[in-house]
């Protein structure tokens, strides 16, 4: 298969982490079956940056580096997470690209998913230390998703440019 986001997954590690580490069958392309990967991914790979700092300390990261962590559930931050499971979604079939975000006038440190499905754009974050469980369509300004935890809303704020704003529920 072709490299996106400098990992190259084979078909057998696509299959494979599906199925093994995911328990999932391979469905068409949707939104629904994103968002169930979105939920497994939650379950199942750790979000850590423990290991991240000391095991890669001073080493730059490549792509068989977030493979390897990723693949054996080891997880990690938005930087280890998101470009393998772009990479993933990729070589499912989904457009996918890396997005960097952060807060406003303030450098961008963080790297998220947008994924671009019937003409409609959704932020995925798979790399954030408190999940989403689920696509959030960016063309939808109007709506509150409301989660066991928390809520947000997503605002326009120019051409291709949005802001997610998060509340933590009490």
């Amino acid at each position: 298969m072709k490299e996106k986001f400098g990992i190259e997954l084979s078909e057998s590690e696509v299959n494979s982490f599906l199925s093994n580490v995911l328990n999932l069958k391979r469905q068409s392309i949707s939104i629904d079956f994103v968002n169930s990967i979105i939920v497994r991914v939650a379950e199942i790979i750790p979000f850590q940056n423990v290991e991240m700092t000391s095991k890669y300390f001073g080493i730059p990261l490549n792509g068989e580096n977030l493979k390897r962590d990723v693949l054996e559930c080891k997880g990690g931050i938005c930087t280890t997470v998101n470009p393998f499971m772009g990479a993933f979604l990729n070589s499912l079939g989904y457009d996918v690209h890396l997005i960097a975000c952060g807060k406003k006038n303030e450098d961008k440190r963080h790297v998220a998913i947008c994924l671009k499905l019937n003409n409609l754009k959704y932020f995925i974050d798979f790399g954030d230390a408190q999940p989403y469980f689920e696509a959030i369509e960016l063309n939808c300004l109007e709506v509150e998703y409301k989660r066991s935890f928390r809520s947000y809303k997503v605002y326009s704020t120019g051409i291709d440019c949005y802001r997610i704003e998060l509340r933590k529920d009490r």
